[in-house]
This record gives C-alpha cells, structure tokens and sequence, in this order.
C-alpha cells in the first residue's frame, strides 16, 4: 500500500487506502487548455482538459528529465508539453513531439484511468493495478436545483465518513435534526451502499410563511387592480 509517510503523524492516514474511484477536482476548475495540479495518496498529478474538451489525469513529472508539468506545462491541441524541452504527450501518455524536432523518444508519460461524471474528475486507484471493476453512476439532476459546495481540508479515512452517515444518535446535537431513524435495512448492490434515513428538523415557518403571503396577496391586488 502507497501509504503517506509525512513525518507529521496527522497527516497519515489510519487505514490502507480503499480501491475505487476518487474525485480530484470540479469540473468547472478545467477549462479547455488549462493544466492543474493535485496531490493523491503520496503521488503527484496533473490534470488537463484538450482543445476538444477531453480530460486527462497523468503522473505530474515529465519522463524526459523529471520536470513538473503542473509548473508552466501547457495545453496544445490534444498533447500536454513539459515546459523544459517542450515534450509533447498524447492522451495515451506516448511522447509524439520534441522541442527540437528530433525523433521523439519512447519516454511515457503513465496515465490514471479517469471520469468526467456528476460535475466532479475521479481517477481510478487500486492497490493491486487492477482495471475498475464499476463505474461512477450519473446521478438525476433535472428535477434538483444547482448544487452549491464548499471545500475543506478534512485528515479522516472514507470509512469513517460513510459510517458517520450512520451514527444516528450525533444528529440532534450536530446537525439539529431530531427523531431520527433507520428507515429500512441496509442496502447492498455491489460497490454501491444504501440506507434510508428519516428525521425531522424544526424551521422558522411562520415568519417565511407570512412573507410569502404577504407577496402573494399584493401581487393579487396588483392583477386585480391591472385587471379593472
């Protein structure tokens, strides 16, 4: 297991690193042509969208001389190109072009299996190299407004998230929500988990609703009043 050897023990994680899909960055963070970088499990990468709209993910150094490609590496067409000696890399990672015109070596740049779904970039990552063995499902947005988010640094394992998902008894004190409850067993479908959760929570309705009336009824009198 690549584990993270930071000498600061907060930063190292608690348990192996699971398999499966990881989302690095939003969508909206790649324009076309634009290169970024990220940091994932020990590893560095960058990520690049093509003049086409394609994404990629690839290791961040350079296989010529080890430049970093997420310092000054650009977009031209399809290709990344390291900003040393201007290497040209397809989306399969297979040099195709030097900066001096010369024959392109057989240097690779290795690629990470990646998506593009929900608004998000994943990469694949499996301890033993394994191809995925499932997809990142689509999920419905027509009938939801846009989503909104907010990022932050969280030092935790995904286990732990998900079995925060549910630990009924911090709700109330958390997050406010009373009376909450398993509402059916645990679902399992594959690498998909599923458990349905009921709960209540207490708004200021009155006053919200009062306003809405308030607008309602004066938009009302002014059709009433256009109307005569």
């Amino acid at each position: 297991m690549d584990i993270d050897e930071s000498s600061n023990p907060v930063h190292q994680p608690r348990l192996p690193y699971p398999d499966g899909w990881f989302a690095i960055a939003f969508s909206d963070e790649l324009p076309r042509g634009k290169v970024i970088r990220r940091k994932f499990m020990g590893e560095e990468l960058v990520a690049y969208r093509t003049r086409s709209g394609a994404v990629q993910v690839v290791d961040a150094h350079c296989p010529h001389l080890g430049a970093h490609l997420g310092f000054g590496g650009s977009v031209d067409g399809e290709n990344i190109v390291c900003p040393f000696h201007h290497f040209a890399y397809d989306l399969t990672g297979r040099c195709v072009r030097t900066g001096d015109g010369s024959t392109p070596p057989r240097a690779s740049l290795k690629p990470w299996v990646s998506c593009e779904v929900n608004g998000f970039i994943s990469v694949w990552r499996h301890a033993g190299g394994s191809a995925p063995t499932w997809q990142v499902p689509t999920l419905p947005v027509d009938e939801f407004p846009p989503p909104t988010r907010r990022a932050f640094t969280l030092v935790d394992h995904p286990q732990d998230v998900f079995e925060n998902t549910v630990d009924l008894a911090h709700f109330a004190p958390i997050h406010g929500f009373q009376n909450a409850m398993i509402a059916n067993p645990l679902q399992a479908d594959g690498p998909h988990l599923g458990i349905p959760v009921t709960f209540e929570r207490a708004f200021p309705l009155l006053v919200v609703l009062g306003q809405v009336c308030a607008v309602v009824a004066c938009l009302l009198v002014g059709c009433v009043v256009g109307g005569v």
